[in-house]
């Protein structure tokens, strides 16, 4: 049975990968100028923050 810190571990993990993933899209739309494409991916990157500091904030 995996308990609470290890799904939160676990949880923590995938959304530090999933802001890895996007901050090369972020710079690539910064460098374009792609104003939409930027600020799309910064709001879901802010977004993922927000969700780990929930879970820290929880602990």
């Amino acid at each position: 049975m995996v308990n609470n810190m290890e799904k939160d571990t676990s949880f923590l993990e995938q959304m530090v990968k999933s802001m890895e993933d996007l901050e090369p899209s972020l710079e690539r739309y910064y460098k374009a100028g792609d104003v939409e494409k930027f600020n799309k991916t910064k709001k879901t990157m802010v977004e993922i923050q927000e969700k780990i500091a929930e879970v820290l904030n929880a602990e």
